[in-house]
């Protein structure tokens, strides 16, 4: 099966246009993190080891952005320096020694995109490049999933790097064109298979006024494209950013959405019938945790200062819905002000 682009007018007709925030100053995207000391000792270790290692792997591929096929030997040669199987064994770990001792809602959702985020991707993409199964672009695509690891890591868990995490709040604007440069036709490594992403920008503009919140922000995108990722049937995931308003923008409209099979659809209706929405409230899953949907929702509701996420889902600033044969998920972000 291959499916085509939905058009922009498809896109636009998901949801309203009028899109009101609640709040009096804009989101800082620093509200679902947890305090290093909240884990186990063990994983204290394992994320430490983490964090540190993506800074290596980051430091390597910065070196040659400029010249990626210079980089190449370099970065192989540091991926068998740090036995990158070990690593990546030692991150699912992570959590368990925690959840023996307490847990939380929060704690889960941080751990989820601690060990998910772009590390799915990355973890895959450099155990190809140890095994010698390279590509042309395997330095830019790691030099950007390991930037966008760290990000998100602090995000989640600030006073891990606290230095670091204090320069992200501080006032940086953020462009759309940040994000088009490294989805832009990225081929996307999972576990079993690779997909393509396909994007489709109707604007360029600033979305963010600084890196916390740009993290937050990629913590949504890619729980989303991960879910598509695994659950594509052409190997293909179309990500689209399109402004609301057609005059004067304050919102985008990003959409992500796959291909799904016969199977996937009765599945879907069979737990929601014609309410998809559900899914945003967490617990459905066929392979995963059940976890990412429900963490899109609490960021894009904290966004709009929407208090509850079945709100967010009622007035639509984020939602779900099957268009032909894909699976379509949207949400909302506001611009900055001019």
């Amino acid at each position: 099966m291959i499916t085509t682009p939905l058009s922009r007018s498809a896109l636009l007709a998901l949801a309203p246009v009028q899109l009101r925030t609640y709040r009096a100053t804009r989101y800082q995207g620093d509200d679902q993190s947890i305090p290093f000391a909240s884990f186990a000792l063990v994983d204290q270790h394992i994320l430490t080891r983490m964090y540190g290692v993506l800074q290596m792997i980051l430091n390597t591929t910065m070196r040659y952005r400029d010249t990626p096929g210079e980089g190449a030997a370099p970065l192989h040669a540091l991926i068998k320096e740090l036995n990158w199987s070990q690593v990546v064994h030692d991150v699912r770990e992570l959590g368990k020694a925690t959840y023996a001792m307490t847990t939380t809602p929060l704690m889960r959702e941080v751990l989820h995109d601690i060990k998910g985020g772009s590390f799915m991707a990355l973890s895959v993409g450099l155990q190809l490049i140890e095994i010698g199964i390279t590509q042309p672009d395997d330095v830019i695509r790691t030099f950007f999933l390991a930037r966008d690891h760290r990000k998100i890591i602090r995000n989640a868990v600030p006073d891990l790097d606290a230095h670091a995490a204090a320069l992200d709040q501080t006032s940086k604007a953020h462009s759309t064109q940040l994000l088009i440069e490294k989805w832009a036709h990225a081929a996307y490594n999972l576990p079993n298979h690779t997909v393509r992403v396909e994007i489709d920008t109707g604007f360029v503009g600033d979305i963010s006024d600084r890196c916390v919140e740009f993290s937050a922000l990629d913590r949504v995108l890619y729980n989303l494209v991960n879910n598509a990722a695994r659950n594509t049937v052409d190997g293909v995931v179309h990500l689209a950013m399109l402004p609301v308003e057609a005059d004067q923008p304050h919102n985008l409209r990003f959409v992500v959405y796959n291909a799904i099979g016969a199977e996937q659809r009765a599945q879907l209706t069979a737990h929601f019938g014609d309410k998809l929405n559900r899914l945003f409230l967490g617990g459905f899953t066929t392979d995963g945790t059940g976890l990412g949907m429900r963490i899109c929702a609490n960021f894009v509701a904290n966004a709009y200062g929407v208090h509850t996420i079945e709100r967010a889902l009622a007035e639509q600033y984020i939602g779900s819905c099957l268009v032909d044969e894909q699976f379509v998920a949207w949400f909302h972000w506001p611009l900055i002000a001019d």
